[in-house]
């Protein structure tokens, strides 16, 4: 193609793709170092952001970002379903069928939407914990 507009387009085109990639690399990066910190920390206990970060409330479908165990692997997922509300909050709905794939691999967009959750899921994860904490010291002291 000889077309100097065409061209230049195309050029501005790599550009713009080549800083894309590098921002997701980026992206990619924060989430397995955030990723890798839970991790060390073993905390046991698994634990979802209440409301979905992509979320159609006409049809309930949505994504919603969580710290778990999915097939024997720890770590940040992506449940993709479908929601209901329940009371101030969502939950899962009973047979929506729903898929599972790490933060890490789902699309930019889901990415991008489910980091700025990441300081509400610490704040569940460290309610979880603290809660198991508490069955488990009840248990070790009724096992005295």
């Amino acid at each position: 193609m000889s077309d100097p507009a065409f061209a230049k387009s195309l050029d501005e085109l790599a550009a713009i793709l080549k800083r894309l990639n590098e921002e997701s690399d980026k992206l990619s990066a924060r989430i397995s170092q955030f990723e890798a910190t839970l991790l060390a920390l073993n905390p046991g206990v698994s634990a979802s952001v209440g409301k979905p970060f992509r979320l159609n409330e006409v049809d309930g479908a949505g994504a919603q970002l969580a710290f778990l165990k999915w097939e024997e692997k720890w770590g940040l997922w992506v449940v993709r379903a479908k929601y209901q509300k329940v009371g101030d909050g969502w939950r899962l709905s009973p047979g929506g069928g729903q898929s599972v794939i790490r933060l890490v691999d789902a699309t930019r967009e889901d990415r991008a939407a489910a980091v700025e959750q990441f300081p509400h899921l610490v704040e569940v994860l460290k309610a979880a914990a603290t809660k198991r904490l508490a069955l488990i010291e009840a248990a070790n002291k009724r096992a005295e």
